[in-house]
């Protein structure tokens, strides 16, 4: 430029950049690629490819039609995405030095703010008792994706976080006792549910069972034989197996059950019987057994006629006669003497005899009454009743009839006692 004098100026010049292209490998990622977040705060990792990249704008609308230019930074942390427990748009937009604007990118995350939901748990199918440690574990829960199972209460230690399954096999950590495993759930957002737990008993201590019963079953119980033993589990059935089926109630230290043994023949070892008991946990008792004979026929007693009690043997009477039988036996049995003399008799099998001081007894009827029990406890009886007589008969003295002269003369007596003299002595 000149002035109107004709001066002119020093020429002034300058350099200019031409830059018609946009920035571009432009790209922004929401919580280094997350899928979910809970609190609505999320960080972001922005990118873009322009030497003269100077500013960017980030935008909630999805389209960068809202939002305000600043300074391009690789990340910007804290930003809030305005949604709630939906699905949110993050938008950016890049700007060069000579004011090219790039195309708008977008990242978008799911909020998720609500924790899962219908959470349960069952240990081994909701059964109350177990006999192992290894069990299944029933789980559910809505909207999930992991699980922590332990068996530490409130779930803070003692586990493994991992994918949320509806089944899971496990090991209880308490055994012989109440047993409680614990779970809670997480969804992809990070919220976790409350810790809930399930518990179980845990036994596999078997029970006791034992039969106290030996020897016989005789006439006067056979149809109602009580069969009894020691047991240790309250109200628990006791099944009574063997040559007869029936059951009693444990009382928590012994049971009875009645059992009917019509139907099983008389004869040495003839009846067997079983004792079974489990607990409510499922365990079993070792087995307990016996074996019973079975006699209900009464031996055979009889008490042999010796004649009356008379006064050369009053003093030692012989008590005799058979005893005998022949399904439980009879041999080293005792014969029971009572009635007017008592005493005890060893029965060989066969028979028995013994004998007896009556020299105390009145005159007249005496009593015998025996009784012997076989081995299995039947009884029989039989009774004998001699008379006693030892009282001498009464000289009735004589004279001479008319007619007669002494040396052919009749005699006559009276018998003082019992009228059964049978002859005299002159």
């Amino acid at each position: 430029i000149s002035d109107a004098a004709g001066n002119a100026a020093t020429q002034a010049s300058v350099s200019l950049s031409l830059d018609r292209t946009a920035p571009s490998a432009n790209s922004i990622d929401i919580d280094s690629s997350a899928t979910h977040d809970n609190d609505g705060s999320v960080d972001l990792t922005l990118a873009s490819t322009d030497t003269n990249t100077l500013e960017m704008k980030i935008s909630n609308t999805g389209d960068c039609s809202a939002g305000t230019y600043e300074a391009f930074s690789t990340t910007k942390n804290g930003w809030s995405h305005g949604v709630s427990n939906g699905t949110a748009t993050i938008s950016a937009i890049y700007r060069d030095a000579a004011g090219n604007e790039s195309s708008c990118v977008t990242d978008t995350i799911i909020h998720d703010a609500v924790a899962p939901t219908g959470t349960s748990i069952s240990i081994a199918g909701a059964a109350a008792y177990t006999t192992t440690d290894g069990i299944t574990l029933t789980l559910g829960a809505t909207g999930a994706s992991h699980m922590y199972i332990t068996n530490t209460a409130g779930c803070g230690s003692g586990g493994t976080e991992e994918a949320y399954a509806t089944s899971k096999a496990w090991t209880l950590g308490q055994t012989n006792g109440t047993a409680t495993v614990y779970v809670k759930f997480r969804d992809l957002a990070g919220n976790e549910s409350a810790c809930i737990n399930d518990t179980i008993t845990h036994d596999n201590i078997a029970p006791t069972v034992t039969v106290t019963n030996s020897g016989w079953v005789n006439a006067s119980n056979y149809t109602a034989y009580t069969v009894t033993g020691a047991c240790n589990e309250n109200s628990r059935t006791v099944t009574i197996g063997g040559s007869v089926a029936g059951s009693g109630s444990c009382n928590g230290t012994s049971y009875t059950a009645t059992i009917n043994y019509t139907a099983i023949a008389d004869g040495a070892s003839a009846i067997s019987i079983t004792a079974d008991i489990s607990d409510v946990a499922g365990n079993n008792a070792t087995q307990a057994t016996a074996t019973l004979s079975k006699d209900i026929l009464a031996p055979s007693l009889s008490i042999t006629d010796n004649g009356g009690v008379h006064i050369v043997n009053e003093g030692g009477y012989t008590v005799q006669g058979g005893c005998a039988d022949a399904t439980s036996g009879s041999t080293s049995q005792s014969v029971t003497i009572t009635g007017t003399n008592s005493d005890s008799i060893n029965c060989d099998g066969t028979n028995f005899s013994k004998s007896l001081d009556f020299s105390g007894a009145s005159e007249g009827t005496i009593t015998i009454n025996a009784s012997v029990t076989d081995v299995a406890g039947n009884t029989a009886n039989a009774t004998f009743s001699p008379t006693k007589d030892t009282i001498p008969p009464v000289d009735g003295g004589f004279e001479p009839l008319p007619g007669f002269s002494a040396a052919g003369l009749p005699l006559s007596w009276t018998d003082g006692s019992s009228g059964d003299a049978t002859g005299f002595i002159i």
